[in-house]
């Protein structure tokens, strides 16, 4: 698929190559699977059948769409066209393309009702759509990284008529924002409508006060509105990023034009990036980055001078690492307005293989730091690197261009030159999470009741192994990993696998000597949380887990690398050479130590004349071990000529994880 076609052609396609990977768990009618969303132990709402309800329901024409505050919200009217509906327990919507949908709340007697706005809704590449208060009263323009007044106001009156049975968590991200009728009930007494003008300018309070006195409730305060809307953007910002070399060899989305490289300033010099990133759900960043870079001139088997040479010469690959990398790294975007921040900015490091067959840290290259100027991410799906792409993505009228800031840039320098290396960027998310952690299945210890077993924060620990068994010794294990999956869906390491907490901010645990405290790292997230659909005693997770940084190698006595975890990726579904796929991990059995974590990928088939995907087996069904791919040893595959220590390194750059419960582990107690 050529998203530098139009995109007429084959737009049925793109939506099957290239968005239904990025969602890929398996509810919301598939469409959710993509967050990660499953089971649903709260019952549809019900309205009046003085409403008229008029769902839409025709697959070709009916986009899904999620309506989120700080998590998806349930009970909400809307309305689309001749469609007449409320956002079901999931806080889905579905409207036909290109429809105006409007957000309202609407009284039991339907004669009076609070209007929040309307967004114009078109499909895009992405098979979700997920809209906020932000959407309905966005910034005069989007350079503003600022939530608007009226989003505020949205978000101030939806929390506080949220149902005390689904009370907000500012920790932890397992309760629904639920719309119940004993809301709709007393706004049977709303003397007339209140306009989305007034939600905006903040006028509404003045005729809907009565209905707050009525229910006993006052308004939250705006600095708590803007707060748990931040939440949920940063939610939706949430997932796996990735842009991968290897486009230019598949041809994906274009090949080597929408591939992340830069010209230098002599002839036939490039460059060419491979990042990847994952954001948690606090909004901080992990990251992986390699980069090639140099003459092109050699021609490939074409006869073509191209970068995808730099890929396969024998000169290797430049690391490199996030400047800001650290404990609390922030995300790299905006989380109002979706554009790069100035602090996406990677830096080269220098590494060799040494005798053992390991990546080993040299000192820095000559070249400088990549830094990314403009871009922003559309959709929830691209940053695009040129306009083109850009009016694949947005859909927007044929003579539109993409604005310069939507573009996204960068340049690198060197010794001689700060400008050496100047190139765009078209950067993918391959996995977006769910907001939402069903307490049915992510049980913490606020949301279980008092006395009651948890499992959540939950102490594991993961063991990797080589499938190719040709070089491997000690049963064909690479290494070992403690982690922590914490109350808040976010997974950090435990280094020392002794269960010992972490501090929220620090991320420093206690230990034998209190001089010196363990230092953990950031490694990735939950991205859904959801029963069986088989068998609805199986309660799954799905995580995302990254692996970036000296701190998982392992070193002798003179510091030479022995062994690393450095690189590796589980559940990602980011394409290196091939795709890190989806995983998915039983904690139904953890009262009896049991915990199981296997592979979640759907098994589909796709009409070659329509572009249509059938689903033949769901994630849940599978039964295959749960994988892991290494970043850097991925790509030194490529090398055309292969050394005795780099077909070592292709034979642990792919493999097997398993997982099992730490033996400090007790399940937490209900507060």
């Amino acid at each position: 698929m050529d998203l530098n076609k139009p995109m007429n052609e084959g737009k049925s396609q793109l939506i099957g190559r290239v968005a239904l990977p990025a969602l890929s768990i398996m509810a919301l009618a598939g469409a959710l699977s993509a967050c990660g969303g499953g089971s649903n132990n709260l019952a549809d709402p019900t309205v009046s059948p003085s409403t008229g309800i008029v769902a839409c329901t025709d697959t070709t024409k009916c986009i899904t769409t999620q309506f989120i505050v700080d998590s998806p919200v349930a009970g909400l009217n809307y309305t689309c066209g001749t469609y007449n509906n409320i956002t079901d327990a999931t806080g889905t919507v579905s409207c036909e393309n290109n429809s105006n949908i409007t957000f309202f709340l609407q009284s039991t007697d339907a004669k009076h009702k609070v209007t929040l706005g309307t967004y114009n809704l078109k499909r895009g590449v992405a098979t979700l759509i997920r809209i906020t208060p932000n959407d309905l009263v966005p910034p005069s323009t989007l350079a503003i990284g600022t939530i608007t007044a009226g989003a505020v106001n949205i978000t101030q009156l939806l929390e506080t008529l949220r149902s005390p049975n689904y009370s907000y968590n500012p920790s932890e991200p397992t309760s629904r924002l639920v719309l119940d009728s004993t809301v709709k009930d007393a706004m049977n007494a709303l003397t007339k409508d209140i306009a989305a003008t007034d939600m905006s300018n903040g006028t509404f309070i003045d005729t809907f006060q009565p209905i707050l006195t009525q229910l006993g409730r006052t308004l939250i305060s705006k600095d708590d509105a803007t707060a748990r809307l931040n939440q949920g953007l940063q939610a939706l910002q949430a997932g796996s990023y990735y842009t991968s070399p290897a486009l230019i060899l598949s041809g994906l989305l274009g090949g080597a034009d929408v591939a992340t490289q830069a010209t230098g300033i002599a002839t036939n010099d490039k460059a060419l990036l491979g990042l990847y990133n994952v954001i948690d759900r606090s909004g901080f960043l992990i990251g992986q980055g390699a980069e090639w870079n140099g003459d092109t001139s050699p021609k490939d088997s074409t006869g073509t001078a191209t970068p995808y040479n730099l890929l396969t010469n024998g000169s290797g690959f430049t690391r490199l690492s996030l400047s800001n990398s650290s404990v609390n790294a922030p995300s790299f975007l905006n989380p109002v307005n979706n554009f790069v921040n100035s602090n996406y900015v990677w830096q080269p490091e220098a590494v060799t293989l040494n005798a053992n067959g390991f990546w080993q840290p040299q000192t820095n290259t000559l070249l400088g730091t990549a830094t990314f100027t403009n871009g922003r991410l559309i959709g929830g799906t691209y940053i695009v690197g040129n306009n083109t792409l850009w009016q694949n993505v947005t859909q927007p009228s044929p003579a539109a261009t993409a604005p310069v800031n939507e573009i996204a840039t960068w340049k690198q320098g060197n010794n001689s030159n700060p400008s050496y290396y100047n190139g765009t960027m078209t950067l993918t998310k391959s996995r977006s999470v769910d907001s939402f952690l069903d307490p049915v299945v992510f049980k913490t210890a606020s949301n279980v009741g008092p006395g009651n077993k948890a499992i959540f924060p939950l102490y594991a620990t993961l063991t990797f192994h080589y499938t190719n068994t040709t070089n491997c010794t000690a049963g064909c294990v690479l290494g070992t990993q403690g982690i922590v999956i914490l109350a808040n869906g976010n997974i950090i390491t435990d280094m020392k696998q002794d269960c010992s907490p972490a501090d929220p901010t620090t991320l420093l645990s206690p230990s034998a000597d209190p001089t010196k405290p363990t230092q953990q790292k950031r490694i990735g997230l939950i991205g859904a949380a959801f029963q069986g659909v088989s068998n609805i005693n199986n309660l799954y997770i799905s995580p995302l887990i990254m692996l970036s940084g000296h701190e998982f190698d392992q070193l002798d006595s003179n510091g030479v690398v022995t062994g690393t975890l450095d690189g590796i990726q589980v559940g990602t579904l980011s394409t290196i050479i091939s795709q890190v796929n989806s995983v998915k991990v039983n904690v139904a059995g953890i009262s009896s130590r049991n915990i199981n974590i296997s592979d979640n990928t759907n098994v589909t088939t796709t009409d070659s004349q329509t572009g249509v995907v059938t689903v033949v087996s769901t994630g849940e069904q599978s039964v295959l071990p749960a994988a892991y791919t290494n970043f850097y040893d991925s790509w030194n595959s490529l090398k055309s000529t292969q050394a005795a220590t780099d077909t070592a390194i292709t034979a642990r750059s792919k493999g097997t994880v398993t997982m099992a419960l730490t033996q400090c582990y007790a399940q937490p107690i209900g507060k």
